[in-house]
């Protein structure tokens, strides 16, 4: 029934996992062709599968840029009224016999004013500028166009120009003396007006309008040819497909599948990123599994590891959509080091290398960002148990920065990757700065996911801590026993690999609730009590094993009411297990009692389940009776043998995520250690008196 309600339980948090991911991946992958200017197209030829434009390189953008701000077109007004009144001046003059001359010269003069006439000062360019390449822009009422500035004549060449067309059309006619008798010639003015505001105003708007492409690639082109060098124009039309690639990141078009229907080809993208989805969750729940299957039993601890896992594919898909330069600065090794706080590296490695997939496969440059992060993590977390107090804890920023900073060097120097360095070696450095400030955020976890972390179980070892105070000050003996079986613990914890921090919090804390009667414990009496018969003497077998049996309970409610964390409660739970008080249960027994009243004389705990909480079970009772025999390496391993055999009969051990191997690691462990913490000492000899004489 457990089984079965943890497979439900299991398979309800992976199916949302799984939802959550299909929801929030992008539904096109990035573009997957890695290429760049003068090496070898090594894939196949690269059709086209949309119409797309050829953008400019940024260079080459900068420099249009640079030269639509160098040249300002200057702008002018076409002034209609006074044409108006200069042609009424023309049709006004007096001609005398030339009279029939005159519709001509109106026509003439109407046709030079539509070519554009400005005062004889010319057009004003700000800048110098090659008249005969530039234009100027022409606003006639509503409407602009560019009129070539070498068109446009003043006043002057208007005047010579009329003169020209008359004597073109009427060559015995002395055209000039004509057209400047009859004030024709006073006639002609400027009909364009400079308008400095609209010119300024153009040319803002030119400056903007510098297109950022040119040329255009149509579906179905081929861009590049298998085994085709990389040129710079093929380098560009390869970024402009990329650019085009990538922006179409909301679905893709009909004809992508050979014409399958619309409704096909909009659910595609959904179904794919379902089924990656469901493979990175299969993948996460593995890795999990292989490295410790315990942790799928225990949600909080299962819930922080999604957690980190959903954080990392958050921020790395939204940091990428926004700018994906800053993914350089995103502090992925943190991830690294809060789930270093809560598990064992076997735990942390996988699972933070799961993690770091979406990166992999979605992020730009995902295969270059993937491998310098995932180093970096690697590293800090090996390199933070040494330096992880005070300020030292920067050495791990420091670090981690050379790491980054390293593998950047290296990706550069082969082209596999490109981008503003200065800008890139930044925020490494900012990511890697905040990667260890914002490991204080594991105090702010532990209390949502009621986890224990590495600092916290550092605290509880601390023997000064007002409990453990309490306990010296209450029960001295019981104290001195938890010390020795903590170092008794720890020296089997590292034969078998197990975490030494854990077992040595659960050993110093699991007899506290003695405190609550500790006379009744024979650590605790003094010679007096021993003298008159013990705290024992006046109770039965029965009652004296109840008595003893109640630490267990006390010792759950004095931890609740100290605020200790479950992981310390279970070791009080489970260090004696389901075990019987032996010696009070044989001497119930020896009286006469009922031997099927065992139920009376046994532990109401659980049995142990870590290798952790067997280690504290078998030292517990180790070194309580190594107490009662006479110092030797032979009694000591017959004694460890003896009390092992007896916690596996039993069946103390059958619930454990334990091996005979690591079983026999700790036997020996815990003899090593008895042998060397209770060798026998030399006696030293008495100083012999010698007379004065002598």
């Amino acid at each position: 029934m457990t089984n079965l309600l943890r497979n439900r339980r299991l398979l309800v948090v992976f199916s949302i996992l799984t939802l959550i991911l299909a929801l929030i991946l992008p539904r096109t992958s990035k573009f997957n062709y890695d290429y760049r200017q003068g090496s070898v197209w090594k894939y196949d030829d690269l059709e086209a599968r949309f119409d797309f434009p050829i953008f400019k390189s940024a260079e080459q953008l900068a420099a249009d840029e640079r030269y639509a701000s160098s040249i300002e077109t200057p702008s002018y007004s076409y002034l209609a009224d006074v044409e108006k009144n200069s042609l009424d001046k023309v049709w006004n003059a007096e001609l005398g016999r030339h009279s029939g001359l005159k519709q001509g010269i109106v026509n003439d003069l109407r046709k030079i004013y539509s070519i554009g006439v400005v005062s004889d000062e010319g057009l004003k360019f700000s800048r110098k500028a090659d008249v005969s390449q530039s234009v100027i822009y022409l606003s006639k009422g509503k409407t602009v166009e560019q009129v070539p500035a070498a068109e446009v004549l003043t006043v002057k060449q208007a005047k010579d120009a009329l003169c020209e067309a008359l004597s073109e059309r009427s060559p015995r006619v002395n055209a000039d003396s004509l057209l400047k008798k009859s004030g024709i010639y006073d006639a002609v003015e400027a009909v364009l007006q400079y308008d400095e505001a609209r010119t300024a105003l153009m040319n803002e708007a030119a400056y903007k309008d510098v297109s950022p492409t040119e040329g255009y690639v149509e579906k179905y082109d081929i861009i590049v040819k298998k085994g085709e060098i990389i040129t710079e124009d093929i380098a560009r039309k390869l970024d402009s497909y990329k650019a085009e690639y990538e922006r179409r990141r909301t679905g893709v078009e009909r004809d992508e599948f050979g014409g399958i229907d619309k409704l096909a080809t909009a659910v595609a993208p959904w179904i794919g990123n379902f089924l990656i989805a469901l493979a990175i969750s299969i993948i996460l729940c593995l890795s999990v599994f292989f490295s410790n299957p315990n942790i799928l039993d225990e949600m909080g601890r299962l819930l922080f590891i999604i957690f980190v896992f959903l954080l990392i594919t958050v921020v790395t898909l939204m940091v990428d959509k926004y700018n994906s330069a800053f993914l350089f600065m995103v502090p992925f090794t943190m991830a690294a080091l809060w789930l270093q706080s809560f598990y064992r590296l076997r735990v942390v490695i996988p699972v933070y290398t799961v993690s770091l997939l979406p990166l992999l496969i979605f992020a730009h440059n995902g295969p270059v960002l993937f491998v310098m992060f995932l180093m970096a993590g690697y590293v800090s977390v090996f390199v933070y148990d040494m330096f992880n107090k005070g300020l030292m804890q920067f050495m791990v920023s420091l670090i981690c920065f050379v790491m980054l900073l390293i593998s950047l060097t290296g990706f550069r120097m082969i082209g596999a990757l490109s981008g503003n360095v200065a800008a890139q070696v930044m925020f490494l450095a900012v990511g890697s700065l905040v990667s260890v400030i914002g490991y204080s955020l594991v105090f702010l976890f532990e209390r949502m996911f009621k986890l224990v972390s590495s600092a916290r179980l550092m605290e509880l070892c601390d023997t000064e801590s007002k409990l453990l105070r309490d306990l010296d000050d209450h029960a001295p003996g019981t104290y001195n026993h938890s010390v020795a079986v903590a170092g008794m613990c720890e020296a089997a914890a590292r034969a078998i690999g197990a975490n030494t921090l854990v077992v040595k919090a659960g050993a110093l804390y699991h007899d506290i609730g003695k405190m609550a009667n500790p006379n009744c414990f024979v650590e605790n009496e003094s010679a007096e009590d021993r003298q008159n018969g013990g705290y024992h003497s006046k109770l039965s077998s029965k009652e004296s094993a109840q008595e003893i049996i109640a630490h267990v309970k006390n010792g759950l409610e004095l931890a609740t009411n100290f605020g200790l964390p479950q992981l310390i409660k279970d070791f009080i739970l489970t260090h004696h297990g389901t075990t019987v008080t032996g010696y009070f249960y044989t001497k119930h027994i020896n009286d006469g009692g009922d031997p099927d009243d065992k139920a009376a004389f046994t532990y109401n705990g659980k049995r142990p389940v870590s290798k952790e909480q067997v280690i504290l079970m078998i030292c517990d009772s180790v070194e309580a009776a190594s107490r009662t025999v006479t110092p030797s390496k032979e009694a000591y391993s017959e004694l460890v043998e003896k009390l092992v055999a007896g916690k596996m009969k039993e069946g103390q051990l059958e619930d454990a995520d334990i091996s005979l191997k690591e079983l026999n690691l700790i036997k020996e462990s815990i003899k090593s250690y008895l042998t060397q913490s209770h060798h026998e000492r030399v006696a030293y000899p008495a100083r012999k008196r010698f007379g004065r004489g002598r």
